[in-house]
């Protein structure tokens, strides 16, 4: 099995080891001199001897774990009181630097990422922090130790005239064998002083004290970095010549077995690789995309062990769980989760009687009638188990998705038959203790309640969990037993409900009184189903971010604003404060459902769809700015098979080509050489996909060549909100997608019905920071199409929409087919719709206020408004929120402007303050 080369290359394994190149013969070497190319320094006449470099010694001790920079001058270092001494060193092999962290305008050679340096003060004196070691990592330089005795020392000698700098071969992260490139300077004591004097210098280093000086790299001009080979034979060496490849193929940038790793990076990653394999433990996953990091993240990514064909060892090849064709589902090669182990329990259904569509009483437990299409009702069943040892345990539903195969497992809520186990839904069981236990489904997509074993008595309950008595607290959680057995809690366990809150404090009254009594359920870690867990809300009245919201565990709308405290925090309000919604700040909700503030919309499908109707439909487009971010409504649906909802974003002049070239994402690529319309360059690609239980979403800057894919970003399940990570985007995306659309456009080619498009008001949102958009500054223009699992079939679901009869033939439109050969430029009408950016009139304000009938009522004049524009008064009453006004306004608080300015009348509220403002409505 061969991986796809192009993305492999992004699933390389950190390489850690410094080698410039591969020393095929091991060089038994202790010490070298280096002559200095000059002999002289910068300045003229040579005043500071102490700063010219005569030569350099580099020795590597007999145990090869210290090496030694002997730096001779033509003065005494001592005699003078400053002198500045460093060398730097290559390692890794790539990466340019910059600067080198003391200040000093000297620049190394590229990849010389290392340097060790010191001063030497007046008198010979050298500190623990006057020698230093630093490193290059990222963009910016770090100190990483101190010469200071045990990493290494300093030893300037007034008779021998020279500066030793002794320091383990690990700081410098040098092995046997290996050849490393470096360069030594002096420099000034002034903060922008050059290199006075540099070994490789093949003339006058710098003319003038603050000019700077740049090494070049090995054999380069006109001032080449030296090389040292340590002492030793590279392991790489020996590594490689065990695997009997041809001469040919042993080079650290080799690839034989063509796995995208080199047989360096193999080496590297320290993992039992195969060089000459490219499926070293024979799993059917390549070694490239077995990262070793323990996270699957994708299938090029599995987090597996490349050396190790059952990382999990649950008995599964890693390869297998990862396809997911036998076992009849994904599963995560690197945790034990398939049902090996036989638990204790029988599983008891009610006998089911179909005649009457109910439970017979007389029937026998465990046993279910085959059921009908027909079906009404939905029963719940219970499993007991009865587990020992203490540990965690977990098994898998499978095959369970046809209500009228009867030999599915079904599972319903309130009588409603649209919910089932589905294939590899996981069912995990945590024992504190040997005893009866319930279970909880882990998955987000279905809806399941669960019933807590109950005992006939409290002997009963005190012999089940092994106590002595009822007055005893166990587990010390201000609960004894009996009031334990009462309440249906865990005596052995403090938390019951693993909220984060002991069972003593949540007294289930629904009434916060304090941090210890606080009215929440025991038995429920979310006892006001906002999704926040009982223990994070401490009623504080303080929004501290999503970890620490200070909102009541027991109200599922803390602030009362309409607005449920987990919605709040996912639009970025604060679910404290009632005057901060998004009603208040004109914020559309990300629910997958079109809110009233998007206004029209901006495109309107004009063809049926002929990928399935109701399945891969998009009927309309609607857009709008809010406070610097884009929010994007596209009713219809999205099919639930890894069909791909693609979305361009034309938004700045980055990309001036109409041709789509992709980031290399996703197999998108099938569609490079499709041509946009003339005016549409998009620089920006999100791909939108769901199945197999979950929502995944990829964000792609066209222009850089870059992206990140985000999986699972509605909460582990194909509906409802969820946002992304960061990566290529800097700040995370706000995704929906609402599945309950059965309106809109028909099945079939022809025309679709427009008016029926246009009403449909369920589907798929995003909210983008315009930051991550290139920060426009005009109309974005915006594309969305349905296309096939592999980015190789376009539908017909463009919008903005396609002719209706394209091929001029009175056979309507149909679905595009191949992408790489579309050309959206020679279709008439533009397959794009701009998405204004809101600029308020720079005159738009409150141009005067005047207290009118007794202080009763206040005038407000608005100025600079937009004829025909629809705007909103609001009002705060400490300007930490603006919301709708309270009293009533003359002649409304929303009014549609006839003329530039309007005179608006409040009733101002008893003995209290209020600030007013005005908001333009934007479509």
């Amino acid at each position: 099995m061969k991986s796809n080369p192009a993305a492999a290359a992004r699933v390389r394994l950190t390489t850690t080891a410094l080698t410039l190149g591969l020393a095929s013969v091991a060089i038994a070497q202790t010490t070298q001199n280096y002559s200095d190319a000059t002999g002289e320094v910068a300045v003229p006449g040579n005043p500071y001897p102490h700063l010219d470099i005569t030569s350099v010694d580099v020795t590597v001790n007999a145990a090869e774990d210290e090496i030694t920079f002997r730096i001779n001058l033509d003065g005494d270092p001592v005699a003078t009181n400053w002198g500045n001494y460093m060398i730097g060193i290559r390692s890794a092999g790539g990466g340019d630097t910059s600067g080198n962290g003391w200040g000093r305008p000297i620049e190394f050679t590229p990849g010389m990422t290392r340097w060790i340096g010191c001063w030497v003060n007046d008198g010979g004196s050298v500190t623990g922090g006057n020698g230093q070691i630093w490193t290059y990592a990222g963009a910016s330089w770090n100190q990483t130790g101190s010469l200071n005795g045990t990493n290494g020392t300093v030893t300037p000698d007034a008779a021998g005239k020279y500066v030793e700098i002794v320091t383990p071969t690990a700081n410098l992260d040098l092995g046997p064998g290996e050849v490393f490139a470096f360069d030594v300077y002096t420099s000034g004591g002034g903060g922008g002083d050059g290199a006075v004097d540099s070994l490789s210098a093949s003339a006058t280093s710098i003319g003038n004290w603050p000019d700077s000086f740049t090494t070049d790299a090995v054999g380069g001009a006109p001032n080449p970095a030296l090389e040292f080979t340590m002492p030793g034979t590279d392991p790489f060496v020996t590594w490689i010549q065990g695997f009997g490849l041809a001469p040919g193929d042993q080079g650290e940038d080799d690839d034989p077995d063509m796995d995208n790793l080199t047989n360096r990076e193999e080496f590297d990653a320290d993992l039992g690789l195969n060089p000459n394999d490219p499926d070293t433990d024979g799993d059917n996953l390549d070694d490239d995309v077995e990262t070793g990091t323990g996270t699957y993240v994708s299938v090029l990514d599995t987090g597996s062990l490349p050396a190790d064909d059952d990382t999990d060892d649950d008995g599964y090849l890693d390869g297998v769980e990862v396809d997911g064709t036998a076992l009849g589902y994904l599963s995560d090669p690197n945790e034990f989760n398939h049902d090996d182990v036989v638990l204790a329990g029988t599983f008891l259904t009610p006998s089911f009687d179909p005649t009457g569509n109910g439970l017979d009483p007389l029937g026998t437990d465990g046993f279910m009638t085959p059921v009908g299409t027909g079906l009404t009702e939905q029963y719940q069943w219970m499993h007991r188990i009865q587990l020992s040892p203490t540990g965690n345990y977990s098994f898998k539903f499978t095959n369970g998705l046809d209500w009228a195969d009867p030999d599915h497992w079904q599972w319903g809520a309130n009588g409603s038959p649209n919910q089932v186990v589905r294939n590899g839904s996981d069912i995990e069981v945590s024992v504190p203790l040997s005893g009866i236990h319930d279970f909880a489904i882990d998955t987000a997509n279905l809806t399941y309640s669960v019933t807590r074993a109950t005992f006939p008595d409290l002997p009963s309950f005190l012999a089940a969990y092994g106590l002595a008595s009822g007055g005893d607290d166990d587990d010390s959680d201000n609960l004894d037993n009996s009031e334990e057995f009462a309440l249906g809690t865990d005596p052995t366990n403090p938390d019951t409900d693993g909220d984060g809150l002991e069972d003593g404090w949540e007294n289930n009254t629904g009434t916060w009184l304090s941090g210890t009594q606080t009215g929440t359920d025991p038995l429920d870690a979310d006892s006001d189903d906002d999704t926040l867990s009982d223990g994070i809300e401490s009623n504080s009245g303080t929004f501290n971010g999503a970890g620490n919201p200070g909102t009541n565990p027991n109200e599922v709308d803390s602030d009362g604003d309409g607005e449920n405290d987990n919605i709040e925090i996912f639009q970025g309000t604060d679910p404290t404060d009632i005057n901060d919604s998004s009603a208040s700040n004109g914020l559309p909700l990300v629910d997958g459902t079109k809110d009233s503030l998007y206004g029209s919309f901006l495109a309107r499908q004009t063809i049926q769809t002929n990928f399935g109707d109701n399945i891969n439909e998009l009927n309309a487009a609607y857009g709008k700015v809010v406070d610097g971010k884009l929010y994007l409504m596209l009713t219809g649906n999205l099919g639930d098979n890894f069909n791909k909802l693609e979305i361009f974003i034309d938004s700045t002049d980055d990309v001036t080509d109409n041709t789509f070239i992709s980031a290399g994402n996703d197999g998108a690529s099938a569609m490079d050489d499709m041509l946009f319309d003339t005016e549409f360059t998009p620089e920006y690609h999100i791909i939108l996909r769901r199945g197999l239980g979950k929502f995944d979403v990829d964000f792609a800057d066209l222009g850089a060549g870059v992206w990140t894919a985000y999986e699972a970003v509605l909460n582990q399940g194909t509906e409802g909100f969820g946002t992304t990570g960061v990566g290529v985007n800097t700040l995370p995306i706000n995704v929906a997608y609402n599945n309950s659309n059965t309106g809109g456009v028909g099945g079939g080619t022809g025309a679709a019905d427009q008016a029926a498009a246009a009403a449909a008001i369920h589907g798929i949102e995003i909210c983008i920071d315009l930051v991550d958009l290139g920060s426009p500054v005009a109309p974005m223009k915006v594309m969305a199409a349905i296309n096939n699992d592999n980015h190789s079939f376009l539908s017909n679901q463009i919008l903005g929409g396609l002719p209706v009869d394209l091929d001029g033939v009175g056979l309507g439109t149909n679905n595009l087919g191949d992408p790489s050969v579309v050309e959206f430029d020679l279709i008439d009408q533009d397959q794009f719709f701009p998405v204004a950016l809101t600029t308020p009139n720079a005159d738009f304000s409150i141009k005067s206020t005047t207290l009118i009938n007794g202080g009763t009522q206040l005038e407000i004049e608005v100025g600079g408004l937009t004829n025909g524009t629809q705007y909103v008064l609001r009002e705060s009453a400490d300007l930490s929120g603006f919301g709708a006004v309270t009293t009533t306004v003359t002649p409304a608080a929303s009014f549609l402007a006839s003329g530039t300015t309007q005179t608006l009348v409040v009733d101002l509220p008893v003995g209290d303050k209020r600030f007013y403002r005005v908001e333009e409505v934007t479509p």
